[in-house]
């Protein structure tokens, strides 16, 4: 509880001072309110920072590599990682692509239990509906509805968001917020800020490909002109 104190001498009719009166004010709410927007304005703020890094850095995994650690920088979680979905034999799968992690956490990038994981034999099959449809998982895993939960709780996790990235209106994978030392309260503005900084991967995402499927096409372009039998001509659509 935070409050606040405001106090004043009393006096006699001698100017003597013979006591104190005092009010104490609950101010818990007033100091939740600044907090939550506190946060929100640090992972908006990365946010924004992270759609400059997109569209300056040639390196695309070397900037999602930046964005995640910003990322996990601003809204304070142990890590941060992305994963992608997969289908094999008809059964859609998830693996992680790219993490951050805090200092003494053991990254899992390499660690085979994060890689590979059925949605719907794990107990994640609700997360595939919710995801598809663009809705986000949050909370403490001891809490949460799913079957997979266990999985969740095998592998170290105490808290977890995750929030689908959506690529060209597809369902390509989602962004995941780990915490593994405390529960935690997710607050709204954090989600709704976390949902934009998911929303600024996928664009970044889809800017990439298209950046690199353009500059595949001029290189097959070039190759061709320099490797033709004979002279080509290029002319536009009005044979100019």
């Amino acid at each position: 509880i935070w409050v606040e104190i405001n106090g004043t001498s009393v006096k006699n009719d001698n100017r003597e001072i013979v006591g104190t009166l005092g009010i104490v004010s609950d101010i818990s709410d007033k100091i939740l309110e600044r907090q939550e927007l506190e946060k929100q304005k640090k992972i908006i703020d990365a946010v924004a920072y992270c759609n400059e890094i997109f569209l300056t850095m040639e390196d695309f995994e070397a900037a999602l590599n930046e964005v995640l650690d910003i990322i996990r920088e601003a809204s304070g979680v142990d890590r941060v990682c992305i994963y992608e979905n997969f289908e094999k034999d008809g059964e859609l799968f998830s693996s992680q692509k790219l993490e951050s992690c805090s200092v003494g956490i053991k990254p899992h990038l390499s660690d085979p239990d994060f890689q590979n994981i059925p949605y719907k034999k794990a107990g994640f099959e609700r997360w595939i509906d919710l995801f598809s449809k663009g809705g986000v998982i949050f909370g403490n895993v001891d809490e949460l509805p799913d079957h997979g939960k266990e999985l969740l709780r095998s592998l170290g996790l105490k808290s977890i968001v995750a929030i689908p990235i959506f690529l060209s209106g597809k369902w390509w994978g989602f962004l995941a917020l780990d915490e593994f030392n405390a529960d935690r309260k997710w607050l709204s503005v954090e989600i709704d800020a976390l949902k934009k900084a998911s929303s600024g991967i996928g664009h970044g995402m889809e800017n990439w490909l298209a950046k690199k499927h353009l500059k595949k096409n001029q290189e097959d372009l070039v190759h061709l002109f320099e490797f033709a039998p004979t002279g080509m001509e290029l002319k536009d659509i009005n044979g100019k």
